[in-house]
């Protein structure tokens, strides 16, 4: 297989897959090959979120089987388009602006930490679909994770998760976004 062939799909069958090693020797390949990942996301222009969606505690938020239903898919695609606020390369500098924001604003370690995990398993799920970033369809992806266990999640209802795109994040055009993340 030609590197230039890897997808979502492939990574997520690998992840799946039932391997004979111990969960250690499992946590170390998945390691290296984020690693690998890494790298050619850095060097050749890989997907950022290839790497990302190898991470245990992303791979279960940011995988959802079964997505293929096409009415499900064509309504996500419809609001990411009619209601984008910026694509998920855009999207994924500003993760860390917002994590810097909750602790200029002196929230916990804690949160920080789930407030940046929380954007990064949207961000995979949203690469992995070729979804940009709306509020519309982060409400929607909460939903159709609802049935796992989303404790280290931020709750979408938190009205304190609200970020502002301004004119320096959003482009030239000045337009300023006030979004719920």
């Amino acid at each position: 297989m030609r590197m230039e062939m890897l997808s979502y799909e492939m990574l997520a069958a690998v992840f799946r897959s039932r391997w004979n090693v111990t969960p250690e020797q499992r946590s170390v390949i998945l390691g290296h090959g984020r690693q690998l990942l890494g790298f050619l996301h850095e060097k050749h222009g890989f997907r950022r979120g290839f790497s990302i969606l190898l991470e245990d505690s992303v791979f279960q938020y940011a995988y959802v089987p079964g997505l293929s239903d096409d009415a499900v898919m064509t309504e996500l695609l419809r609001l990411s388009r009619e209601h984008s606020v910026c694509t998920t390369e855009e999207m994924y500098p500003m993760i860390a602006r917002f994590a810097d924001g909750y602790s200029d604003r002196g929230y916990s370690y804690t949160m920080i930490k789930r407030v940046t995990h929380t954007l990064r398993c949207l961000y995979v799920f949203l690469d992995m679909h070729g979804l940009d970033y709306c509020p519309e369809v982060s409400w929607e992806w909460y939903t159709l994770i609802g049935d796992k266990d989303t404790g280290s999640l931020i709750d979408p209802d938190n009205e304190d998760i609200c970020y502002a795109i301004n004119e320096n994040d959003a482009g030239s055009d000045g337009r300023e976004y006030w979004r719920y993340a």
